[in-house]
């Protein structure tokens, strides 16, 4: 009969281990309310997580507390993430509190977190699929809503960085059961347009509710396939969506995104340039290595002078260097064409000399790039772009018929 007679604290003991040998709950997530909530002068927080069946007694230990960015409260709708255990002393199993996140908000972070999870498993964050933005785009798509203020940063920013680039919009849905397949269309659409160098895919900032369309598994199906680069910008700079991670480049707001799509007039004119100067140096530096092959050769035939050939020698050591010369000159007359007809190049191609030589770039109010007579309406304002800045600029009167060419 001894044999059988165990201590309460040996009970406790084998019940403890018990509950440690579950994998189920070492680590497990309950949903409840908080009652009983009270804070020892440890630091540690003790509470009741019920509903309306059953209860169950937890632990938030000073530790984990510190690193969450909320305090318990009664009444407090949460799903609270630990390992259950049993309290030797008391015999008592309650669950032990890593974290936690208040309900509804708590399911989304959770159905987030299980997609990203997904997908990272597929490959689909890999940077071996991510694709490399153009260093020159010419025409920007957008998918995004008409009407917010994510697009008209990417307007404005666009306007001052290069007033040359297109950009063009699909109108999306941006939140709502219906976003989802609005801002898949939009990519879809864009993407198989040929002259399409970049998208952009975003909207401004939000709750997680606000911003969960672009947390669909369609939406970042549609980012993972489309052919052409993809910018996500979604809300504010701490804002993270599933398309962020699936994007080949993520923007922290819509503003940056138009920032790290379209380069300045600046960086162009810079980066031609750089490209002249290179061009410049590598002709130079041939030049030079065709004097210093005449020069070896001049050393070659200075040393070898026998006698008997000298005037031979001689005779053949000028014409060797008239046609080392002439060579040297044609080719040097050749590379200098060449350089001045890449330099006229360059300037034909610069935007900012059309400008100088007093073409103006004009467009609506909405940025639409005016071309003929036939895209205006009426008494419409009109910003007109010169080399030294812009203009609005009032229409008074239409004509058509007639072009610059004198044609009817």
């Amino acid at each position: 009969m001894n044999q059988n007679i165990l201590s309460v604290a040996q009970v406790n003991a084998y019940i403890k281990k018990l509950f440690e040998m579950d994998y189920i709950i070492k680590s497990v997530w309950i949903q409840g309310e908080v009652s009983n909530c009270k804070q020892h002068s440890s630091g540690h927080v003790y509470f009741t997580l019920k509903d309306a069946n059953a209860s169950i007694a937890c632990v938030l230990f000073k530790g984990y507390r510190q690193s969450l960015t909320r305090d318990l409260e009664n009444g407090m709708k949460i799903i609270a993430n630990g390992s259950i255990s049993v309290y030797e002393k008391t015999g008592q199993y309650q669950l032990y509190v890593k974290e936690f996140i208040e309900d509804g908000v708590g399911l989304l972070y959770m159905k987030f977190e299980a997609l990203k999870e997904k997908l990272e498993q597929l490959g689909w964050f890999s940077e071996q699929y991510k694709k490399t933005l153009p260093y020159y785009p010419r025409k920007v798509g957008i998918v995004t809503s008409e009407t917010g203020a994510a697009i008209q940063d990417i307007v404005n920013i666009s306007r001052r960085r290069n007033p040359f680039i297109q950009l063009v919009l699909y109108p999306s849905l941006v939140q709502g059961v219906d976003a989802k397949n609005s801002i898949v269309e939009g990519i879809r659409y864009l993407d198989a347009m040929p002259d399409i160098d970049v998208i952009i895919v975003g909207r401004g900032g939000g709750s997680i509710e606000d911003l969960w369309s672009f947390n669909e598994e369609g939406v970042a199906k549609a980012i993972f396939e489309a052919k052409t680069p993809i910018i996500s910008a979604v809300g504010h700079e701490t804002d993270f969506t599933i398309s962020d991670f699936v994007a080949d480049l993520r923007a922290p707001t819509p503003s940056a995104a138009a920032e790290l799509a379209i380069r300045s007039i600046e960086e162009i004119q810079s980066s031609l340039n750089y490209f002249k100067q290179k061009l410049t140096q590598q002709i130079e530096y041939r030049i030079d290595q065709k004097r210093s092959l005449i020069e070896v050769y001049k050393a070659r035939f200075e040393n070898y002078n026998p006698r008997h050939s000298v005037h031979q020698t001689m005779q053949y050591l000028n014409d060797l260097q008239d046609r080392l010369e002439n060579a040297v000159f044609t080719n040097v007359k050749d590379l200098n064409n060449k350089l001045a007809f890449l330099n006229e190049s360059l300037k034909r191609v610069s935007p900012i000399e059309k400008l100088k030589d007093g073409f103006a770039y004009i467009t609506d109010e909405n940025g639409n790039h005016i071309k003929s007579v036939n895209n205006l309406h009426g008494k419409e304002t009109l910003i007109i772009q010169l080399f030294d800045g812009q203009m609005k600029a009032k229409i008074i009167e239409i004509e058509k018929g007639g072009n610059v060419y004198g044609d009817e």
